[in-house]
C-alpha cells in the first residue's frame, strides 16, 4: 500500500473534480432520502443509490429487503408508482469512490482498475490511497510490483500511514 498526498499538478484538479461531483451526488441522494423520510441511503456495487433507511415504511410501493433491512422501491410491474420513484433513482448521479468494480483513480494513474485505489479528502487535505487488491480483498495479478515501483505522480508527496493519521488528526483538531 502507498500514500500520496496531492498538492498541484493534473492529479490536483482531477481530485479536485472529482470531490465536487461526489459532494453533489451525495447531496442529491440525500435529498432524495429525506423526501421519503429516510435517515441514510445505501450505495449499490456500482455507485447508485439502491434504497433508504427508514424508521417506517415511505409508501405503499415500498417494501423492506429483508438481508440488510433497508426499503427500496418494489420490483412490481403492476406498481406503476415504484417504477416512477425508481426512475427518479435512475437520474440521480453516479457517486463516485463508490463504484467497487472499477476504481476511476487507478484509471489515472494506468493501474489496472480493478485494483482499489481511492481518493480521500479532508479539508484543504487531499490524498490518494493505492493497494493492489480487488473487491473482493484478492491480489491483482502483477500490481503490486507495478504499485511498489510506481514513480511519485507529478504535484504529490509520498506518505506513510502514520504521517498521513498525524496530518488527518490535526486537521480533525482544528475542526
Amino acid at each position: 500500500m502507498r500514500y500520496f498526498k496531492i498538492n498541484s499538478g493534473p492529479l490536483f484538479y482531477k481530485a479536485n473534480d472529482c470531490r465536487i461531483r461526489h459532494e453533489a451526488a451525495e447531496d442529491a441522494a440525500t435529498d432524495f432520502t429525506s423526501k421519503y423520510g429516510g435517515t441514510r441511503f445505501w450505495v449499490g456495487i456500482n455507485g447508485r443509490l439502491i434504497g433508504i433507511t427508514a424508521a417506517a415504511k415511505p409508501g405503499p410501493e415500498w417494501v423492506k429487503d429483508k438481508r440488510q433491512g433497508f426499503w427500496h422501491p418494489s420490483y412490481s410491474k403492476r406498481k406503476k408508482d415504484a417504477a416512477v420513484i425508481w426512475d427518479e433513482i435512475n437520474a440521480l448521479p453516479v457517486i463516485p469512490g463508490h463504484d467497487r468494480r472499477k476504481s476511476e483513480v487507478a484509471n489515472w494513474l494506468d493501474i489496472d482498475t480493478r485494483c482499489r485505489c481511492q481518493l480521500g479528502y479532508n479539508a484543504d487535505l487531499q490524498y490518494l490511497f493505492l493497494t493492489d487488491k480487488d473487491m473482493f480483498g484478492f491480489s491483482v495479478k502483477g500490481q503490486l510490483d507495478l504499485i511498489a515501483n510506481m514513480p511519485v505522480p507529478d504535484g504529490c508527496e509520498e506518505l506513510s500511514e502514520a504521517k498521513l493519521q498525524l496530518l488527518l488528526e490535526e486537521r480533525k483538531a482544528a475542526a
